[in-house]
């Protein structure tokens, strides 16, 4: 069952065997709104870690976001393999 099915909530990326959902927050939204708290609280109800980036981070900052998503799989591999 997908994050989505489980929860209601669309995710940009989302591992479900590691329990992962990633929201990328696009321009001029510095902050989360509250439905989007109420998307996370369910996400981490179902059991999902929940990151959210800005698309400048995204974009600017590459190798740090893949530094931060290597780390959060690697918290919980399920059968994930990193090279």
């Amino acid at each position: 069952m997908s994050g989505e099915r489980a929860t209601g909530v669309m995710v940009d990326f989302l591992w479900e065997e590691q329990r992962l959902a990633v929201q990328i927050d696009g321009p001029g939204r510095p902050y989360r709104n509250p439905d989007e708290r109420r998307a996370d609280l369910a996400l981490e109800a179902a059991g999902y870690r929940v990151i959210h980036l800005t698309e400048r981070e995204v974009s600017e900052e590459p190798d740090r976001i893949v530094s931060l998503l290597r780390r959060e799989l690697q918290a919980n591999p399920g059968n994930l393999k990193l090279n």
